[in-house]
């Protein structure tokens, strides 16, 4: 196993000069995708599906896939290949798959997606350590690495953040490349024209420290965990954090319940791209996936009891914004 940087596979990409089997693990799949689609933009692959393919990992298709593979290239020097989602493998066709890669064609790149981080007791830990395989971790950033990819984000939209406020940023939102990009977005937009971003715009646009941040309710509702729940609510009413921002943040998450929900309902909940265009995140769907059992129709009246609460918000009801929080929260354990 050779282990390689995100940095310098960017580069050696580019220039088509790969190995023969790349292995990428880790959650950020978002960087992943963008480090691939450099190949979409070289000249020999564009609205070319022969020597450029992806393919989501099945046990029982894995066959298939690589007879795919062992075909030569028809106008590319080389094949590019990627197989997404390789935890889903069971252990024997995760050997198959090593197997087949220690002897896999010289005109062939495969990258091999397997979306979690690699424990020791995992099959497929072993197997890539004893391998010839090039592995790249796609781990969530850490504060450094974070802060300079927070800097070279605000540079492309032509706005000044240094490295103090960067590394402030990190400690509100974490190292999540998409989450990142999300609050990136959002500061954008908040600044309307100005060239730099300041701690001030910061607070303002990201609201609360990561310890009480109402942003962990989205992951407590998608992934079921009930005393999660319970915990950063009332961390948050105890806090007196503004009423408002608590009831989007509901809202904000009954909505990924409810689109999550209609793509289970449609079969396209292994679409991660249709998902990402609706702001769900991998991990989100991912969690939706193993954990969610609600239907649209439910989530929808979930949306719009939060749509009722935040109507009597605005319209200074009279009601005690805490009870409503209280209601809200009811309502959402009770649905999952």
């Amino acid at each position: 196993m050779k282990n390689e940087t995100i940095k310098n596979l960017s580069v050696s990409f580019s220039s088509l000069n790969t190995d023969k089997v790349y292995f990428f693990s880790g959650p950020d799949y978002l960087r992943k995708i963008k480090l691939i689609s450099v190949f979409e933009n070289l000249k020999d692959y564009k609205d070319n599906p022969f020597d450029f393919f992806k393919k989501e990992a099945d046990s029982k298709t894995l066959g298939d896939f690589l007879l795919d593979c062992d075909s030569p290239p028809m106008k590319a020097s080389k094949k590019i290949a990627v197989l997404k989602r390789a935890e889903k493998l069971k252990s024997e066709k995760l050997k198959e798959l090593f197997s087949y890669c220690e002897n896999s064609p010289d005109f062939l790149c495969l990258i091999i997606l397997y979306d979690e981080s690699l424990k020791k007791e995992d099959t497929a830990f072993g197997l890539l350590e004893k391998s010839s395989l090039t592995h790249c971790a796609f781990e969530e950033m850490e504060e450094r690495e974070a802060a300079e990819f927070i800097k070279e984000k605000f540079k492309e939209k032509k706005i000044y953040i240094n490295s103090e406020n960067a590394q402030f940023l990190y400690s509100l939102t974490g190292g999540e490349s998409a989450v990142l990009e999300n609050e990136i977005e959002k500061i954008s937009f908040y600044l309307k024209g100005k060239e730099e971003a300041k701690k001030e715009d910061i607070k303002e646009c990201c609201a609360v420290q990561k310890e009480e941040n109402p942003y962990e309710i989205i992951d407590a509702v998608i992934s079921k965990d009930i005393q999660k729940l319970e915990e950063i609510t009332k961390n948050l009413l105890d806090s007196n954090t503004e009423p408002m921002a608590v009831i989007s943040v509901f809202s904000a998450a009954a909505e990924k319940l409810f689109k999550m929900s209609v793509l289970k309902e449609q079969g396209l909940s292994g679409d991660f791209k249709t998902a990402y265009s609706m702001g769900i995140f991998y991990r989100e769907l991912k969690a939706f996936n193993s954990y969610g059992r609600i239907s649209s129709q439910k989530a929808e009246k979930l949306l719009k009891r939060c749509a009722e609460a935040e109507n009597l918000l605005k319209t200074s009801s009279g009601r005690d914004p805490k009870i409503l929080i209280k209601n809200i929260a009811y309502e959402l354990k009770k649905a999952l």
